[in-house]
Formats: C-alpha cells, sequence, structure tokens
C-alpha cells in the first residue's frame, strides 16, 4: 500500500495513506473505452476525518503511477521522496488536483486519469505514451484547387474516410473555426515566407501565435506546429539558416502565452539526406549536418517533439523501375527483400528502408531514439503520359498497405525500430487542379473535388485489404515509348492563353521562329494554334532541365501528332522510364 504524508499550510502535519494509478489515454483506449472521465475510486476510508485536502494546502504525496498493462513508469517509494505540491494551483496535473481534494488523513484511493486531465493527447514520452503515438491517422487538407468544397463539408469528409487527424499547410481561419466542431487532432503550420523576419524577431513570433492559435486553442485541438515545410529542399539559404532560430522563438511564443503542450517541429523531405543505401548507411547532406540538422536534432528531442518527415516510394520507383521492384514500392511484394549488408536487417518493403534510413542518420549525429512522424506519404492517381505508375490501382494498393501497416496490433515499427508506432498523415485530401509540375502533383487525393472517393479507403484500419472491391488493373506500369506532345488543354481560358504563349515565346532560342508570320507554322493564324506549337516546342527543349507542360493548367500533353502540312511540331521521344 501506498504511504502518503500530508502536510497543510494552516494545519497540523497528519498522514494519509493513498494509493494513485495514472492510466494513459493510450493504452486506456485499448483496455477501457469507458474511462473518459477522471474516475475516483475510494478504497478505504476511516471513521473519523478531522482533517481533509483542501484547494491552496500545500501537500506532501507517495504515489505509484502505473499504466493498464501494470507497467509501473514511475514511483515515488523506490525514490523515497515523496512529491511536494500546492493541491489545485495546476502545478501537477489536473486529475491529481481534483482528485486528491477531499481526502482524509487514512484514506486510501485509487484513481484512473484519461489523458484531458492528466498529460493530455500528447503524454509524456518515452515512459506515458499519449494519443499521438496511437494508431490513428490523418490526412493532409491542401488548399491548391479552385473546385474545392467548404471547410465544414471538408471536414464531414474527412470524418466519413475514418481520419483521426487532420494537418493544414497554414492557420487558415475559416477552416480552424470549423475544427472547432470536431474531435480531430489538428497540426498548422507557419509559411516558409515568415521565417527569415520570424527568426529575427520575437515580438513578430508572438504576434504570429496570438493571431493564429490564441483565438482557436483549445477548442481546436491543435497538437502540432509546423514551422516551415520542406525547407532544406529549397535554394534559399537564407530560408535554411532562419529554420531552427524560428522554431526556437515560435516555442517561446506557446510556453509564454500558455500553450505547452502543443509540439513544434519542421517537415522535411528525403533529399535531407545524402545516402539513403543501404539504410544504415543513412547520411544527411554534409552542408546540413552540421550548422542545421544537429540543432534541430537537438531541439526536437529536448522537447520530445518529432522529425516530421515526407516520404514516398513513388519517387524512387519511378526513376529506377527495373532495379526496384513495384510490388516492394506498394508495400505488397511477397518474396521480395532485400538485406542490409551493414546491420543484417531485412527489409520486406522500400518504406522501412527509407525511414531506416533517416534514423540511422539520426543516430550517427547522437540522436538514436529521437521519434518520427510521416508528414506526407502517398502514391499519384494520375499523372501525365511520360510518368510511369500513377494511376488509380497503384495508389489505392499503395495506401491500404500503408495502412494496414500503420495500424497493425501490436505495432511493428520498421526494422531498425520494431514494434514502435509511426504516427501519419497521407497526402492528400483532394486532387487539388491548381499546383505546379508534373501532372502526378494534381492527382495526390484521396476524394475528387466534388467529394466522392477516388478509391475507397478505411484510415481506421478496420477494414482489411481483401475486403475492398477489385479496382481496374491498370496500364500505364511500363513506361510509355514513343512520341509525345504539349497542346493547348480543352477549355483554356483565351485571356490566359496571351500571357502563356508571350511566356513560352519569350525563353529564345528559336522557341516561336516558325509561328511568326511568314514561318511554317503561321497559318492558321489563331491564339490556340500558336499556343500550341509554342507549347511544344517550349516542353521539348526544358523538359530534361525541368520543363512542364502544364502552364497553370493550359497545357496538356497529347500522343496524337498536331503537325499540319509543312508544319511539324517539335516533341519529345520516350525510349524508357520517363526517359
Amino acid at each position: 500500500m501506498a504511504r502518503t504524508s500530508f502536510s497543510c499550510a494552516s494545519k497540523a502535519t497528519s498522514t494519509l495513506i493513498l494509493i494513485l494509478l495514472i492510466i494513459s489515454s493510450s493504452v486506456l483506449a485499448k483496455k477501457s473505452k469507458d474511462v473518459t472521465e477522471l474516475q475516483i475510486g475510494v478504497k478505504y476510508k476511516p471513521e473519523s476525518c478531522d482533517i481533509q485536502a483542501h484547494k491552496g494546502d500545500r501537500i506532501k504525496v507517495h504515489y505509484r503511477g502505473k499504466l493498464t498493462d501494470g507497467t509501473v513508469f514511475d514511483s515515488s517509494f523506490e525514490r523515497g521522496d515523496p512529491i511536494e505540491f500546492e493541491l489545485g494551483s495546476g502545478q501537477v496535473i489536473k486529475g491529481w488536483d481534483q482528485g486528491l481534494l477531499g481526502m482524509c488523513v487514512g484514506e486510501k484511493r485509487k484513481l484512473k486519469i484519461p489523458a484531458k486531465y492528466g498529460y493530455g493527447e500528447q503524454g509524456s514520452p518515452p515512459k506515458i505514451p499519449g494519443a499521438e503515438l496511437s494508431q490513428k491517422l490523418g490526412v493532409c487538407y491542401g488548399q491548391l484547387g479552385n473546385n474545392l468544397p467548404p471547410p465544414p463539408t471538408s471536414l464531414h469528409l474527412l470524418k466519413t474516410l475514418k481520419a483521426s487527424r487532420v494537418k493544414l499547410y497554414d492557420a487558415n481561419p475559416q477552416i480552424l473555426n470549423a475544427l472547432k466542431s470536431t474531435d480531430l487532432q489538428v497540426s498548422i503550420m507557419v509559411p516558409n515566407e515568415l521565417l527569415a523576419n520570424i527568426s529575427a524577431n520575437q515580438t513578430l513570433a508572438d504576434q504570429w501565435v496570438r493571431t493564429n492559435v490564441s483565438p482557436f486553442y483549445p477548442q481546436v485541438k491543435i497538437q502540432y506546429l509546423l514551422v516551415g515545410n520542406e525547407i532544406l529542399s529549397s535554394t534559399d539559404n537564407v530560408t535554411h539558416l532562419s529554420l531552427v532560430p524560428a522554431m526556437r522563438r515560435i516555442r517561446f511564443s506557446l510556453k509564454s502565452l500558455g500553450f505547452k503542450k502543443i509540439k513544434v517541429g519542421t517537415p522535411l523531405a528525403m533529399d535531407v539526406l545524402e545516402s539513403s543505401f543501404p539504410p544504415s548507411n543513412g547520411t544527411f547532406r554534409s552542408e546540413f549536418s552540421g550548422p542545421i540538422v544537429e540543432p534541430l536534432l537537438r531541439f526536437l528531442n529536448r522537447t520530445k517533439s518529432f522529425f516530421f518527415l515526407d516520404v514516398y516510394t513513388f519517387f524512387p520507383w519511378a526513376s529506377d523501375p527495373v532495379n526496384i521492384k513495384l510490388g516492394y514500392a506498394l508495400l505488397k511484394a511477397k518474396n521480395v527483400t532485400y538485406t542490409d549488408p551493414g546491420t543484417g536487417l531485412t527489409y520486406h518493403n522500400l518504406l522501412d528502408q527509407m525511414l531506416d534510413a533517416v534514423i540511422f542518420a539520426m543516430k550517427r549525429l547522437g540522436y538514436p531514439d529521437l521519434r518520427l512522424f510521416i508528414a506526407e506519404t502517398g502514391w499519384p492517381n494520375g499523372g501525365d503520359i511520360d510518368q510511369i505508375g500513377a494511376n488509380t490501382y497503384n495508389a489505392a494498393t499503395y495506401n491500404r498497405h500503408v495502412v494496414k501497416k500503420l495500424t497493425a496490433k501490436p505495432p511493428v515499427g520498421t526494422p531498425a525500430r520494431p514494434g514502435k508506432v509511426i504516427p501519419a498523415f497521407f497526402f492528400a485530401l483532394y486532387n487539388e487542379n491548381q499546383k505546379s509540375g508534373p501532372g502526378t502533383e494534381r492527382h495526390f487525393g484521396l476524394l475528387y473535388p466534388n467529394g466522392s472517393n477516388v478509391y475507397p479507403i478505411d484510415l481506421s484500419g478496420k477494414t482489411r485489404v481483401r475486403e475492398y472491391e477489385p479496382l481496374p488493373i491498370p496500364s500505364n506500369n511500363n513506361p510509355y515509348k514513343g512520341k509525345i506532345w504539349c497542346v493547348v488543354a480543352k477549355g483554356a481560358n483565351l485571356t490566359e492563353l496571351g500571357s502563356a504563349l508571350a511566356y513560352a515565346c519569350g525563353q529564345g532560342n528559336g522557341t516561336c521562329d516558325p509561328i511568326q508570320p511568314g514561318g511554317k507554322c503561321f497559318k492558321p493564324d489563331s491564339l490556340v494554334w500558336h499556343a500550341s506549337y509554342a507549347f511544344s516546342s517550349y516542353w521539348a527543349q526544358s523538359r530534361k532541365v525541368g520543363g512542364t507542360c502544364f502552364f497553370n493548367g493550359l497545357a496538356v500533353q497529347t500522343t496524337k501528332d498536331p503537325s499540319f502540312g509543312s508544319c511539324k511540331f517539335p516533341s519529345i521521344t520516350l525510349v524508357s522510364a520517363g526517359k
């Protein structure tokens, strides 16, 4: 039995006997679904109660805290040192402040404390897991579309996907207001363009938090505040060096304003690594490792936050489909494995390889236990003609198998971290028609903008992969071979088309010489004809250096030769995967 010494500031010192059991919400959900409120169990109460514990009394408490699986996460008895605090003043968790009120000398109590009266959704890692370490998955809510539903509709659609978290790429007040009526755990973001100023000015950091957090928290369950997005993938050295200082200032603002439970982080892409193969050779890029990544890891470790990672198996597979098997990238391979020669660890899918490469990179800098959080993952459900494997079948297969992996009970983790829970956001809620870049960028959605499913998916993990209806067999898992042209898309805005034509022709290199008066392609003298030629000519010249056939949605790829008479449109010719 636990013995508790109890002393009041204005009362004589007396002795209480107390049993205290603290249960974290994440374990609670597995063992006792009905325990959502503080439960106070009186195990023994003496006949006489001359002294009771009141708010404002200063007390010393011996306690033993256990998880529902019997694990003792803390005990004052082993230390021989009771905890001393003022009851009801917020010096301890809310469950203690409320659960110890009115206790008599000699009384014994057993408390069951859910997250909201304990350490919150984030727990107190590593000993006390929280809901953020539960196997609940979320969705990235991007807004780069001109045909997307309003926030209340979007949040309803998130629920139909059985998502438990949502990640925003800003702090949109309309979305945050709509989130007040939900139980979704929320991640918000400081835009990249603000980092340089915030890193040098605490007042700006305070102002951002007051404007974007204070009006909504805690009604909106903001769990994570991400500072920037894939900052180290940009070429802006000033922003690179601003990252960690900006994170420090934002966290200082959160603490100063009383938002201590919100975790601060920043999502980085896989290109932060200099080496990722084999996984045990994972190494951060040399130009970032010392000045940026090591201070970042130190900050994340000290604040018990996560290393947020954007990880896509699609991109390495699409760049090397011969040596990387599609099933291995989709997490569905049965007879394909890879054994790391440095560790002897065996891998059954590409995602685990990529995650472990980051884990080993962190270990190399002295942070072997820093937790991972998948900030983005997914597979495109469509793309351009020159993009391999972007289809609904592969997207559904990948995402469903990732759900299966991340919600497995017990957790499977990765070969380097077996049994560890990995929280994750899937990218993205919608196909977003205003994203720039190749066609895949506009086809990562779980939903179409009209709210219908691109393919059925259950993010709770309760629907088994084999229970889904069959999907159409893909036709583009092998690279297209032949010529492709870039022409004006059907229904293109003619006003915008003029500006796009001027841009393409303004790149020089004779891009538009044939459509000048007297040129072979001047006739017919129409805006659409001239723009189609200019788009094809520009793309043929610039594709190898990153040029795309998009032009803000005005252009589309075609395998039908638009040439006419003596006018021959430039094209690209593919002979292998995307090349």
